[in-house]
């Protein structure tokens, strides 16, 4: 039997900063965090609340209410990592 793959936001967002160059030190950095703390969400070791992972993916380019919209749009369309991957990268 075929095992789902389970998307979870601290993975996510780790896929998104790799994506971008920026290394977690200078993420931590500006975020104002520990970088032990970070490490501890992109390692889903706990639940982060709304306000972080809408900090940390604005910080890497990214707009959760795009990608949330657009997962709404897709919902029952496709698969959620299908819709994971049209998340729409801010211009800057």
């Amino acid at each position: 039997m075929k095992r789902k793959e389970v998307v979870t936001i601290g993975t996510e967002l780790k896929k998104i900063l790799d994506g971008t160059g920026i290394s977690s030190y200078r993420l931590s950095q500006e975020l104002g965090i520990g970088q032990s703390y970070l490490s501890r969400l992109f390692n889903n070791k706990f639940n982060p609340s709304y306000g972080l992972v809408k900090k940390v993916a604005g910080m890497l380019g990214y707009d959760l209410q795009l990608a949330k919209r657009r997962f709404q749009k897709t919902e029952g369309k496709t698969s959620r990592s299908e819709a994971h991957k049209s998340m729409g990268r801010k211009g800057r």
